[in-house]
Formats: structure tokens, C-alpha cells, sequence
């Protein structure tokens, strides 16, 4: 059976393993191609993949955290602005996404995310290869997005549920300590939270 959703305990956010046996298994799936592969358990270059060639979605969405339904917030205080946190909804432009993506000669989806407020996208803060390294917005522009903006979206399997994982870093983006709380950091780890996309 398809996985689904970890159960909260002790109000932390037990992640979903896909580096391991469950990447194997291809857990985390791509939709986009006939015969979907998993997301890679490290990051490398798209070979023969041209740098551009995005697609973006007609509309813009809400990026939900898969328990909670918090979503993806850029931060508007001084000691934090432009870093992504999970946060209650109200509806403003710092909460919603265009999502622009391209199908790799492999089969996986690849995507940046661009934030309605500034048009920044999400990005990895300063090409970080370590846990905990802050998830951010940065300017960026479709005919050379970088790879520290650049996510593999990879699905479970039978459910709209995705991980993002950062193609520069192989590392999954998800909440600092893969917490609950109504407002927390979002980081990269080496293990993924989940999210779905609503329509906004």
C-alpha cells in the first residue's frame, strides 16, 4: 500500500525516510513521466537537459504543509524578511506560488518556485550543503535558474502529496526539526516533510 501521512507525536513531525530503503522502493515518485522514477538520492547535473524550458502553471497556488495545512510564507519582519516559514493563512501575495516546471530526460519533474509578492524564488541560502541551512527567496529569472533554486518534486505514489528536495544539495526541504508549529523555519534536512499544492 501507498504511504500516508506520518502521525504527529509529542507535536513533532515524525519525516518520511526516502533516502533510504523507501527511495529504493521508489516511494517518492515523479508524476510526469509514463514509467515514473524516483527523485535522486543525491543531486547532479541534467545532462543533455537544456537550462531553461520551464513551463509555468496558469495560476498561482498555496504550497500546504501535508498535515497541518500551514503554507509556505515569505517572511516580512526585519530579522528574517525573505526567508520562507510555515505560517497561518491570510491570504496575501507573500503566501502564494507560481510553480513553473520541466520534465528531465529521465523522466522527473523539475520545478522552481516563484514567490507573488517580489517574484523571488525559493532558493537554499548560499548554496548550503549542510542540515539546517535556511530556506530563502532570491531573485531569480527562467533562462538561468540555478541549481540552489531548483527542486526535484517528487511524489507519493497514488496521492497528491510531494517532497521538494533541492537539486544542488540533495537535501529535502521541510520545517527546522520537522516541527508543527503554527510558525516555524523552513530549512533542508535529510529528511522531507510533505506538502500538497491548493489553487489559490
Amino acid at each position: 500500500m501507498p504511504p500516508r501521512p506520518h502521525r504527529r507525536h509529542a507535536r513533532a513531525r515524525r519525516p518520511l525516510d526516502v533516502l533510504g530503503a523507501a527511495a529504493a522502493a521508489c516511494v517518492l515518485l515523479s508524476t510526469a513521466a509514463p514509467v515514473a522514477s524516483a527523485a535522486p538520492s543525491s543531486a547532479g547535473p541534467l545532462a543533455a537537459d537544456p537550462s531553461s524550458n520551464y513551463r509555468c502553471d496558469p495560476g498561482l497556488y498555496r504550497i500546504n504543509t501535508a498535515d497541518e495545512g500551514r503554507p509556505l510564507t515569505v517572511a516580512l519582519s526585519s530579522g528574517n524578511y525573505g526567508t520562507v516559514l510555515q505560517y497561518f493563512w491570510n491570504n496575501e501575495s507573500n503566501q502564494k506560488w507560481r510553480v513553473c516546471r520541466k520534465q528531465t530526460s529521465d523522466g522527473r519533474t523539475l520545478a522552481y518556485l516563484q514567490d507573488a509578492m517580489r517574484r523571488w524564488c525559493m532558493a537554499v541560502d548560499h548554496w548550503g550543503q549542510e542540515n539546517g541551512a535556511l530556506i530563502t527567496t532570491y531573485g531569480c529569472i527562467d533562462e538561468d535558474v540555478p541549481a540552489n533554486q531548483s527542486f526535484w518534486m517528487a511524489y507519493v505514489h497514488g496521492s497528491t502529496l510531494f517532497a521538494l528536495q533541492a537539486q544542488h544539495s540533495g537535501k529535502w526541504v521541510a520545517a527546522a526539526n520537522h516541527s508543527d508549529k503554527d510558525i516555524d523555519q523552513m530549512v533542508q534536512d535529510v529528511k522531507p516533510d510533505l506538502f500538497h499544492l491548493v489553487a489559490v
